[in-house]
């Protein structure tokens, strides 16, 4: 019940709030994998990316096929410039849940980060897509889930952030028409 409520909270925005409740929830099951998970990516919100890590490990014990878990092991790899491990624990997490948008979106982040631009450019173009049909999915079961900003909420991505980026891989293609589409996609739907 206190990690619900420490869920709650992150997802309000509150982090000091989630934070106690989730703490006291690892307090009384130092092994619950949601507390954990919510713990954990307050601790890479604010850098601690070394102790996250330890966090993980532990958690890896108790669900080592959890595509969400090896994400988030990749960002936290990502927030260390360990972009090789990042690479390795997002390709994991990608094999375990391969309709997650998400886990396409930072695929293509950290590739864009290493210069590979074509596999940033096909990693951000699934991850749009990705998204438009989990958003109308949704949206359909029920339209008052339809995020207001264009953020879907827990990330920090919004449909106009993935084409600025896939506008950066389409340049590094040297796709100038193409970023040039993306970047004005990007501006009109984040406006």
């Amino acid at each position: 019940m206190l990690a619900r409520i420490g869920l709650l909270h992150l997802k309000k925005g509150e982090e000091a709030q989630a934070f106690e409740q989730i703490g006291t929830a690892l307090s009384y099951k130092p092994n619950h994998f949601q507390a954990t998970l919510a713990a954990t990516s307050v601790m890479i919100a604010h850098g601690d990316y070394d102790v996250a890590l330890s966090k993980y490990r532990n958690a890896l014990r108790n669900a080592p096929e959890d595509a969400v878990l090896w994400n988030n092991i990749g960002v936290a790899y990502f927030g260390k410039k360990k972009l090789l491990s990042s690479l390795v624990c997002l390709r994991r997490a990608a094999y375990l849940d391969p309709l997650n948008w998400i886990i396409a979106a930072n695929r293509g982040i950290v590739a864009l980060h290493t210069g590979q631009y074509a596999c940033a450019a096909q990693m951000l173009y699934t991850s749009i897509h990705l998204k438009r049909n989990c958003d109308k999915t949704n949206t359909d079961r029920d339209p008052s889930k339809r995020p207001k900003s264009g953020v879907t909420e827990g990330t920090g991505y919004s449909e106009g952030m993935l084409h600025g980026l896939l506008a950066l891989a389409y340049i590094g293609l040297e796709d100038l028409d193409a970023a040039r589409q993306n970047n004005l996609s990007a501006c009109k739907l984040d406006s």
